[in-house]
């Protein structure tokens, strides 16, 4: 696990094609040793969403639809501005 250099927060409802993308362009443009977090690639327990937050450098809110609809958006951003 280690330290992430940014997490990308979305929800799946309205997010997921947008933030493959994103991550994917920011991959291409950024160093190889530069860690981006997507919950798809890199999560693997739920129930320790915030410390994945917390070991990263910047988050960044995809504010798509629905997105403070969802539980585990809210989650992150809770996470966040601790």
């Amino acid at each position: 696990e280690g330290e992430f250099h940014l997490f990308l927060s979305h929800t799946w409802l309205s997010g997921q094609d947008q933030i493959a993308l994103i991550k994917s362009r920011l991959l291409h443009h950024l160093p190889s040793n530069v860690r981006i977090f997507r919950d798809v690639d890199d999560l693997k327990q739920i129930d320790k969403l915030e410390d994945y937050v917390g070991n990263s450098r910047v988050v960044l809110l995809f504010l798509s639809k629905g997105y403070f609809l969802s539980k585990n958006c809210l989650r992150e951003v809770r996470a966040a501005v601790r």
